[in-house]
C-alpha cells in the first residue's frame, strides 16, 4: 500500500497503519488526482491527433464514393423520383406485389415504412452487413422492392406489423 506524507511516499504493507487500498487520506488525493488529469489529457491528445490521421487520409475516398453514389441513384431514378427524394428526403416505392401497398425509403439511414392503403402498417430494419454511402442505400431498398420483394421481406427485421384490433 502506498501511503503519503507531506513530504515524503511510503510503501507500507496492506492492512498496515490504516486500511486496505485506495486510502481515504486527503494527501493520497492530492498525488493521484493531478495524476489521473494528465493521464486523461494525455489520451484525450492522442484520440484527437490519431482520429484526424485517420479521417483525413480517408475522406477523399469516401467523398469520391458519395459522389459516384449520387451519379448512379441519378441514373436509376426518374425525374419525379429524384425530385421527391430531394424535397422529402425520402423515396416511394410502390409495391409490385401488393396493389395499395408502397414503402417508404428514407434518404439515408434509418427505417423502411410500409404503408397499405394510405396508413402505415409496418417499419422494416434492414442494413447492409458494409457501410454504404447513402445514394447506394436507397438504390438497394428500391432495387430489392422492385425486383424480389419476397426476399427482401424475409431479409427485413419488421418493427411494427399490423396488429388485430381488439374490442374490449
Amino acid at each position: 500500500m502506498l501511503q503519503t506524507n507531506a513530504t515524503k511516499f511510503v510503501l507500507m504493507p496492506l492492512g498496515a497503519g490504516g486500511g486496505a487500498w485506495p486510502s481515504t487520506e486527503l494527501t493520497d488525493l492530492v498525488v493521484l488526482l493531478p495524476l489521473a488529469a494528465i493521464g486523461c489529457l494525455v489520451m484525450l491528445a492522442l484520440i484527437v491527433v490519431l482520429g484526424e490521421g485517420v479521417s483525413g487520409r480517408w475522406r477523399p475516398a469516401h467523398d469520391a464514393a458519395q459522389r459516384r453514389a449520387e451519379a448512379m441513384l441519378g441514373e436509376f431514378l426518374s425525374e419525379s423520383e429524384q425530385a421527391q427524394l430531394q424535397l422529402r428526403s425520402c423515396l416511394s416505392v410502390p409495391s409490385p406485389s401488393q396493389p395499395g401497398r408502397f414503402y417508404v425509403i428514407p434518404g439515408g439511414p434509418g427505417l423502411v415504412k410500409v404503408y397499405q392503403d394510405g396508413r402505415q402498417v409496418d417499419a422494416l430494419c434492414v442494413q447492409p452487413w458494409l457501410p454504404l454511402p447513402g445514394a447506394d442505400l436507397v438504390l438497394v431498398h428500391k432495387l430489392m422492392i422492385e425486383c424480389c420483394e419476397d426476399k427482401y421481406l424475409a431479409a427485413s427485421n419488421r418493427l411494427m406489423r399490423e396488429s388485430p384490433v381488439w374490442h374490449w
